[in-house]
């Protein structure tokens, strides 16, 4: 069975919902919002579906702010070859974004625009293990 969108809002209301052997489809440009904040769709690889060329697939968040990488998920399949690279193309977020979704080794859609630069990660770990090593100096003191 197929979830085809014809260009309606779809919204999760705040629930996991798994749909394994169901796979997704777009026909018109279609939103999916995690209106409620963090929920999980998850649909089977839908590489094989026939998505509308030109067509566009927005995933927002309006009562959490914007998708987040973080509390909003989409899944498709088990692995990275859920959706191909077409059809990644045809995904924005929160009305931008367009051409920046990927998809995990999992088979989740994330936002590339929302992952922290490698020198981010490794000045917040620094400053983390700084703000530890600052408190247990304190406590032998």
């Amino acid at each position: 069975s197929s979830v085809i969108m014809a260009g309606g809002i779809l919204d999760p209301s705040g629930f996991h919902h798994t749909m394994g052997s169901t796979t997704l489809g777009f026909t018109a440009n279609s939103t999916i919002d995690y209106t409620s904040g963090g929920a999980e769709l998850d649909f089977a690889n839908s590489s094989g579906v026939a998505w509308t060329a030109s067509m566009i697939l927005n995933l927002v968040s309006t009562g959490g702010g914007n998708w987040n990488n973080s509390s909003d998920f989409l899944r498709l399949g088990i692995d990275g070859s859920g959706l191909t690279p077409a059809q990644l193309a045809e995904i924005e977020f929160n009305g931008t974004d367009l051409g920046f979704a990927a998809i995990s080794s999992q088979g989740f859609i994330y936002d590339l625009n929302q992952i922290p630069e490698p020198s981010t990660v490794v000045l917040s770990l620094l400053g983390g293990l700084g703000v530890m090593w600052n408190i247990r100096r304190r406590r032998t003191v």
